[in-house]
C-alpha cells in the first residue's frame, strides 16, 4: 500500500527570520534548565520550525489524509557536530511546557513531529507584517512568491531598520488608533505607529496601555503641553508602566516675569540684549 506524501515544499510558506526574545533568552529559565548544546538545538528547532510550510510544526510532510509525517532522530542529531542524547533533550522540552513529541509512525523507522507550544504567541508578527513587506509580489496563482530579494535585507538585525509595516496610516491597528485618539501630543503618528509595533503583544495589552495613560494625562507634569512627550517616546519609555512623578518640573509652576532674551546689569534690574541701554546719566 502506497501512501501519498505531500513535502514541505522550500519555495513557499517559509520563514527567512524567527524572533528571538533577548530579555528571555539572557535571564529566562532557558539558561538554567538547559545545557549550552541543548540551547543550541533549541535554535535550531526555532529555525526548522520558521523553515516549515505548516507555522511552529517541525515534519517532513503531510499525508492526503491530513495526518503528518515525521523526521526520524537522526535528522535532529545530525544537527549536532557533538552528540546529544535528543530523546533525553526531547522529554525536557517537554516537561517544561516548550514542545509536543508526537510519534507518527513507528514501522519500519520511528518517525516524529515536533509541535513547539506558544508558536502563535512568540511568532505571530511574521505573518502580520508579511503582505506589508518588500521583496513579495502576487503570483499568478493568487498567491505570494517571493522576489529577486531575500527578505532578511534589512531584518536580520531586529526591527529597528523595518519601515514597511508600520509606515502607512491605512495599516494601523484598532487598538493604535484608540490609543492615538487618547494621547494629548499629536506630533509624528506614523513613528508613534512603529513604536507601538515593536511593544510586544501591544494590541493584546492595549487596555493597560492606555490605563498607564490616562494616569499621566491626570499628572501634574502634564498640565504644560511642553512636557508632554511624543507618543512614540511615551511608547519606546515604556512610561505607562511607570508612575509619573508627583511633583511638577522645576520652573514649570511660575515662570520668571522678565524677558527671555533679558539679562541683569548693574545699577539695573535687567535688559534687553537686543536693544541698545541708554546711559541715563549722559541722557
Amino acid at each position: 500500500m502506497t501512501r501519498e506524501v505531500t513535502t514541505v515544499n522550500p519555495k513557499f510558506g517559509r520563514r527567512s527570520w524567527v524572533k528571538l526574545w533577548v530579555n528571555e533568552w539572557l535571564d529566562g529559565t532557558t539558561r538554567f534548565e538547559m545545557t549550552d548544546a541543548q540551547r543550541a538545538f533549541w535554535i535550531d528547532l526555532l529555525a526548522m520550525a520558521g523553515r516549515s510550510r505548516f507555522p511552529g510544526k517541525i515534519c517532513a510532510g503531510v499525508l492526503a489524509d491530513g495526518s503528518f509525517v515525521g523526521y526520524p532522530l537522526n535528522r535532529f542529531q545530525a544537527l549536532m557536530t557533538t552528540p546529544i542524547d535528543i530523546e533525553q533533550t526531547f522529554s525536557l522540552f517537554e516537561r517544561t511546557g516548550k514542545i509536543k513529541m508526537s510519534v507518527t509512525s513507528t514501522e519500519p523507522v520511528r518517525l516524529v513531529m515536533i509541535e513547539l507550544l506558544n508558536w502563535d504567541r512568540y511568532q505571530s508578527e511574521y505573518q502580520r507584517q508579511k503582505k506589508y513587506r518588500k521583496g513579495y509580489e502576487k503570483g499568478t496563482t493568487g498567491g505570494y512568491t517571493q522576489g529577486n530579494k531575500t527578505e532578511t535585507e534589512g531584518e536580520v538585525e531586529g526591527e529597528e531598520k523595518q519601515t514597511h509595516a508600520c509606515a502607512p496610516t491605512r495599516f494601523e491597528t484598532p487598538e493604535f488608533q484608540k490609543f492615538w485618539n487618547l494621547y494629548p501630543n499629536k506630533l509624528n503618528r506614523q513613528d508613534a505607529f512603529r513604536a507601538w509595533c515593536r511593544v510586544p503583544f501591544a494590541d493584546k495589552e492595549h487596555e493597560k496601555i492606555i490605563a498607564g495613560l490616562e494616569v499621566w494625562k491626570h499628572s501634574v507634569q502634564w498640565k504644560e503641553e511642553r512636557y508632554i512627550p511624543t507618543a512614540a517616546k511615551f511608547l519606546k519609555d515604556e512610561r505607562w508602566t511607570k508612575l509619573p512623578p508627583k511633583e511638577a518640573p522645576s520652573g514649570s509652576s511660575k515662570r520668571n516675569s522678565r524677558p527671555r532674551n533679558a539679562t541683569f546689569t548693574e545699577g539695573r534690574t535687567y535688559r534687553d540684549v537686543r536693544t541698545t541701554v541708554i546711559d541715563t546719566d549722559e541722557a
